[in-house]
């Protein structure tokens, strides 16, 4: 919870961009209110001017997914493209006609943060952003992983000869048995729970999970396990295509880190998994620009990526999954 009074157009920005985890640029921001409090942040892409009553409707259909909305505020981030006049209006129109008008809009462009509908009396610099206390505030409460891909260090092939013979393991590992999947995922939440107790990655932890990235059913398989404990074949195909909810956030958040820092043990077609699965935790945390490139990382490592590809596809339609609109600090 926020204790810091939002008092200006500079607040809402900051306390918008920290709840993201980034900076958005040429696109619309949306804060989902339930009265004065904040459900949750998202952000979708600007769309050309022809395609106005469409970019609306599926704006609208993205706020429908989360109950009790009771308002809006919108943040217009202009850059190179920007939202035009007759797009805003036909938003406010489509978001009002479902009990969720906008109550505030405010534009960023040109290095200053201003009044959506007023005019340039009331303009703020952008460095009123940047030392917001209401953007330190809510900076220190998230729980979301800060994962870059850029902080991922090089190659270590210190443990390539053990992650080779876990992946030899792994070769009989049987994707349609229940028993297998269960054994698995069992095995998973025992090292994550390792891991959240000693705060550290141990080489049987950095072992193991290199090994799992080297085939693909065990790849999806880890991925879900940090998100849900059920290991239905219908569960697993919701958790990756976004449409179900994190079902623990704190477990998720660790599991993640733990995967993260297991990167630099991988290569080849074991990293371009890693990465993905980073980039899919990403967006599923509604880090859309991140996971592009978490995502355009794992196709350098490996062209032709298939699940790189799926899931870019899923970002650049402009698919948000259901996590991405949950707080996780309720």
């Amino acid at each position: 919870m926020t204790h810091a009074k939002i008092t200006n157009q500079a607040d809402v920005v900051a306390h918008l961009i920290t709840s993201l985890g980034f900076t958005p640029t040429s696109s619309v921001a949306l804060q989902l209110l339930n009265g004065s409090k904040v459900l949750a942040s998202l952000r979708v892409d600007v769309a050309i001017p022809a395609d106005t009553v469409p970019w609306a409707q599926q704006v609208v259909s993205i706020v429908q997914r989360l109950e009790h909305v009771t308002g809006v505020i919108l943040i217009s981030f202009e850059d190179d493209k920007a939202m035009t006049a007759g797009q805003y209006e036909e938003l406010g129109d489509q978001l009002a006609h479902i009990g969720a008008p906008i109550v505030r809009a405010v534009l960023v462009t040109g290095g200053m943060v201003l009044d959506y509908d007023g005019d340039n009396a009331d303009a703020e610099p952008w460095n009123e952003v940047e030392t917001s206390p209401v953007g330190l505030e809510t900076h220190l409460q998230l729980t979301k992983p800060a994962m870059h891909v850029a902080d991922i260090p090089a190659y270590a092939d210190r443990l390539e000869q053990e992650a080779k013979e876990q992946a030899g393991k792994l070769q009989t590992f049987d994707f349609e048995s229940d028993k297998h999947r269960e054994s698995l995922r069992d095995q998973f939440i025992g090292l994550v729970t390792e891991y959240q107790a000693q705060g550290q990655l141990t080489d049987q932890m950095a072992v193991w999970v290199a090994g799992a990235m080297h085939l693909k059913s065990t790849r999806d398989l880890v991925a879900v396990a940090t998100a849900t404990a059920d290991m239905s074949l219908e569960s697993i195909t919701s958790m990756l295509l976004g449409d179900t909810v994190v079902e623990d956030r704190e477990f998720f958040d660790h599991a993640i880190e733990m995967l993260f820092e297991c990167a630099q043990y991988v290569t080849g077609v074991a990293s371009a998994n890693i990465l993905c699965l980073l980039g899919w935790a990403c967006w599923m945390t509604g880090r859309g620009s991140e996971a592009q490139n978490f995502l355009i990382k794992a196709e350098a490592e490996h062209p032709g990526h298939r699940l790189s590809e799926l899931l870019t596809a899923l970002i650049v339609q402009g698919k948000l999954p259901a996590t991405a609109l949950i707080d996780p600090n309720r």
